[in-house]
């Protein structure tokens, strides 16, 4: 199908920045001062906005562990304390995880679509700095530091906020927060609106500066009032998701539609996700998705230029906005549009797009010249060997499979298979099941690619609840018997991302079959964390009256994909 969405254009026109001045100009401490001044009457005039509180904790943790997924380990009384050695292991990891974020705390959007802690067009800046100031050719962070460190002392003041951006967000060699601070400052006091955002998110992170919400709160404000699209997000967002003291939803919303208006993409898909999410309707329609699909149209019917706002994303050449165009025809129901904007992503290297767009167009899939240019891209993503190379792998066996007739090409399907079980892929593990059962290569993967993800993971487990334990038979009165698993739900908020996210939850279940203490051990994202332990605490087991102990601990692994 040709492409017939936009053309791709680079978008990156900056301002550079930097420290340690030998020119002229008001006094820091002076324009600190009035910085700090504008943002305390900016906090004043809307300290009387009321509105709900919600907190925001996000602790990674990671542990050793040669368990199992799924099946029970040694335990007693005792087990439900950890050990010291395991508590300190568990502290080391979370601090460093903390300190390769440079702050203690990762201000995920818990609501939203994306983080705040870091700017989400900070590559697109550094590629325009680059170019604007001819610094391709140095490749060392040092030396383009070095270099716009030169232009500001020589007197170009374009470069201040980049220099700013450089140091607050750049590579971990040049990495300087409270340089990065004086820089964004000076930027501000000499009418740089984006400074003023990026102040504010300093502070809201805690970035070289100690946490300060309302303060950043006040910079955000400043910012969009002087017509910046990133400070009004950054207020949006906060508000949306309780990061400051009166945070207020509805306004949180209206700022990010500014926002959007004003030309941010993450803004506008932000809105989008969130017009979209089913969940909100739950209540109100009883459950009813038809009806909720419906309120959910009827949402996004309000913003009337949501079309328009992300196509002018599009046009970025980013295929998370891409995607998120497909996704908004996918709701208008317009297939033309939509298998344009998903064959654009994947071919910008989007395998979120990929995967959707085979979906879509299954049937050609018997065509060898389409099947051909699919697995052309999807051998590139096997050379990235990126977060999502599980499902990579089972789509490459499902492409090989159409032609697979001699015992070198199924063999090579059952490796690709294989990787990917042992990965965790839900729908890898009962293809290869089906195949070991004697059943051809094209029939069982296929019966498994038309499996929803939740339906896999329920036959995945069901299938593994029939293997041995160390414990004995599982499901034998000696071990509590899973009867029924809620199957995890992927977060709203990373669909726009597209992500392949993993949990290694730990839980306990008592003789009378009842589960507590779960507890997410590893994560890659804390909003899987949150919906593995949800759907966790909701599973079934048998009571286990003639078990040995007083609880058994499990350890699984749960896979989310988009």
């Amino acid at each position: 199908m040709p492409l017939r969405i936009l053309a791709i254009g680079v978008c990156c026109v900056v301002v550079l920045f930097s420290l340690g001045c030998s020119r002229e100009r008001e006094p820091r401490e002076a324009r600190l001062d009035s910085n700090q001044e504008a943002a305390a009457r900016s906090a004043q005039d809307h300290s009387s906005e009321e509105s709900r509180t919600d907190s925001i904790a996000v602790v990674d943790r990671e542990v050793d562990s040669a368990e199992q997924a799924g099946e029970p380990v040694e335990q007693n009384e005792a087990l439900a304390k950890r050990d010291d050695e395991s508590v300190e292991r568990i502290e080391v990891a979370a601090e460093q995880k903390a300190n390769d974020w440079k702050g203690e705390d990762r201000p995920w959007t818990s609501k939203g679509v994306f983080s705040v802690n870091r700017p989400l067009d900070f590559e697109r800046l550094a590629s325009g700095i680059r170019q604007k100031y001819e610094l391709e050719e140095l490749d060392d962070p040092r030396l383009e530091l070095d270099e716009l460190l030169r232009l500001f002392e020589g007197g170009d003041s374009s470069v201040v906020f980049d220099l700013g951006l450089f140091l607050a967000y750049g590579d971990d060699l040049i990495n300087d927060s409270a340089r990065a601070l004086e820089f964004f400052e000076e930027a501000a006091a000499d009418g740089e609106a984006r400074a003023l955002a990026e102040l504010g998110r300093l502070y809201l992170v805690g970035l070289g500066v100690p946490k300060d919400a309302a303060l950043a709160e006040s910079y955000f404000r400043q910012a969009m009032d002087e017509g910046d699209p990133e400070g009004a997000f950054l207020l949006g967002t906060g508000n949306r998701i309780g990061l400051f003291e009166n945070s207020d939803t509805e306004k949180g919303m209206a700022y990010l539609e500014t926002a959007a208006a004003s030309g941010h993409d993450a803004a506008a898909i932000a809105l989008l996700f969130v017009a979209l999410d089913l969940r909100q309707f739950a209540e109100q329609t009883n459950g009813d998705k038809a009806e909720a699909r419906k309120l959910a149209l009827e949402q996004l019917a309000t913003y009337g230029d949501m079309e328009k706002w992300l196509l002018e994303a599009s046009d970025t050449g980013d295929f998370n906005s891409i995607n998120a165009l497909g996704r908004y025809y996918t709701a208008m129901q317009d297939t033309e549009k939509m298998e344009s904007a998903y064959e654009t992503a994947a071919e910008l290297g989007s395998f979120f797009a990929l995967n959707r767009l085979i979906d879509l167009r299954a049937r050609e899939l018997e065509n060898p010249e389409f099947r051909d240019s699919m697995k052309e891209l999807v051998s590139i993503h096997l050379e990235k060997e990126g977060s999502n190379i599980s499902q990579v792998r089972f789509m490459m066996a499902l492409l090989e499979s159409f032609t697979a007739s001699d015992a070198e090409s199924k063999a090579r399907i059952k490796e690709l298979l294989e990787d990917a079980a042992a990965n965790r892929h839900d729908k890898s593990f009962i293809a290869l099941s089906e195949i070991e059962s004697g059943e051809p290569e094209l029939k069982a993967i296929i019966r498994a690619h038309l499996l929803k993800n939740d339906e896999a993971y329920l036959r995945k487990v069901k299938i593994k609840g029939k293997s041995k334990t160390g414990d004995g038979e599982y499901g034998s009165p000696t071990v509590p018997q899973l009867v029924n698993a809620v199957v995890p739900r992927y977060p709203a908020e990373l669909k726009a991302e597209g992500i392949i996210g993993e949990v290694r939850v730990e839980f306990f279940v008592d003789r009378e079959g009842r589960v507590y203490g779960v507890e997410a051990m590893e994560s890659t994202h804390p909003a899987f964390s949150k919906s593995a332990i949800e759907a966790i605490s909701s599973y079934d087991f048998s009571p286990a009256p003639n078990a040995e102990r007083d609880a058994t601990r499990f350890s699984l692994r749960l896979r989310f994909d988009p």
